[in-house]
């Protein structure tokens, strides 16, 4: 398919991901917060975003054209976010529109890398911005995953029985515990990474 075709169907599909969001209700122009009813459209618009991401994958030009709509996207969420006026309405919460935003940010970086591998002599290595993008990921999984253990843990731990519920709110503590704990262990890989990768050369 020609580069300009292919970048011109990508952006036509990201920016019909946008529109279905303002279709569904998530986006309001008259500072209501009404909750969209269903989240259909929600997944209308990540299948459009998808379809779009893998059309432009092989055209570094189209990858930036939808970049650009994603950021259109976050620039929406952000505005959404502090004017009454306009609104960016989301589901569950203030958890939910985080990961979102994360998401998004991630998937630009992921759009706007120009080259993810490299050869160097016989053999391929990433390049330091996949790199980056593949750490960041893996931490980002991790740290949630370490959440998600550390509040099953407290839960289990200091919380015996019904008489405890109140106790049970504070769970958070143990997912926070359990996150940091996570985030420690993946600062103490990246830096032995780094530092193994440094020495190769002089070990060479």
């Amino acid at each position: 398919m020609d580069e300009r075709r292919r970048t011109g169907l990508a952006v036509t599909l990201a920016v019909a991901a946008l529109v279905a969001l303002g279709w569904g209700g998530f986006v309001h122009l008259d500072g209501e917060m009404v909750q969209p009813t269903t989240n259909t459209y929600a997944w209308v618009a990540l299948a459009l975003l998808t379809a779009a991401v893998a059309l432009a994958w092989p055209s570094p030009l189209a990858r930036r054209g939808v970049a650009l709509v994603v950021a259109a996207a976050l620039l929406v969420m952000a505005v959404g976010y502090s004017l009454v006026s306009f609104r960016f309405v989301y589901v569950s919460g203030d958890f939910e529109y985080v990961w979102l935003t994360t998401g998004l940010v991630l998937l630009m970086w992921a759009l706007l890398t120009e080259r993810f591998v490299v050869r160097s002599g016989d053999r391929r290595q990433l390049t330091p911005a996949a790199r980056g993008l593949a750490w960041v990921v893996a931490t980002l999984a991790l740290v949630t995953l370490g959440f998600w253990l550390g509040m099953v843990w407290y839960e289990q731990a200091e919380c015996s029985g019904p008489s405890e519920a109140d106790e049970c709110d504070v769970a958070v503590i143990g997912g926070l515990a359990g996150a940091v704990t996570a985030a420690v262990v993946m600062a103490v890989a990246w830096l032995t990474s780094v530092g193994l990768r440094r020495a190769k050369p002089a070990s060479a």
